[in-house]
C-alpha cells in the first residue's frame, strides 16, 4: 500500500486487498461471478492501516 500511495492518485489507491486462489473454469478464465459473490459475503470493506 506505501507504494501505491507513493506511486498512484488518491483516487486509485485499493482500499483493500485480498490475496487467495482464484476460481478458474476448465478452460482457465477467471469465474468472476464466484469473486463478486465472495466479496458480498465478506461484508463492508475495512479501511487498511498501512
Amino acid at each position: 500500500m506505501k507504494f501505491c500511495r507513493s506511486k498512484l492518485p488518491a483516487y486509485w489507491i485499493p482500499k483493500s486487498v485480498v490475496f487467495g486462489p482464484l476460481p478458474k473454469t476448465a478452460t482457465g478464465k477467471i469465474q468472476k461471478h464466484l469473486l463478486r459473490a465472495r466479496t458480498k459475503e465478506m461484508g463492508p470493506l475495512k479501511k487498511s492501516k498501512l
